[in-house]
């Protein structure tokens, strides 16, 4: 997981380890990246409904350490796409969590 290793230069972002690709979903290009990336091959997606990212732990530790592998080994077992979120909540604390795409049906 050598792709977060510099968090420094980034208040967030969605890593996603089956391309090796990182986007910030605040910017449109990156975004549309994304969910063209999430919706290839899936035809449960539908192109005017949004996805979601939703965390599946509140890691506070921005390292790769236990708690972040059992909750994407957890995710491998739903999903073959499961992803990586940094974030920095409106209080300055730092998250580097697993997370799922979910559309709206």
């Amino acid at each position: 997981m050598a792709i977060i290793a510099d968090l420094a230069d980034w208040s967030g972002f969605t890593w996603s380890p089956k391309s090796n690709r990182r986007y910030d979903v605040r910017k449109l290009d990156q975004s549309n990246a994304l969910y063209k990336e999430l919706s290839r091959g899936n035809r449960k997606f539908r192109i005017d409904r949004p996805i979601y990212l939703i965390a599946t732990t509140c890691n506070t530790d921005i390292s790769v350490n236990a708690v972040l592998r059992r909750a994407y080994e957890k995710l491998m077992l739903i999903t073959n796409q499961p992803l990586i979120g940094y974030w920095v909540d409106e209080y300055g604390t730092k998250h580097l969590d697993t997370a799922i795409q979910l559309s709206q049906k």
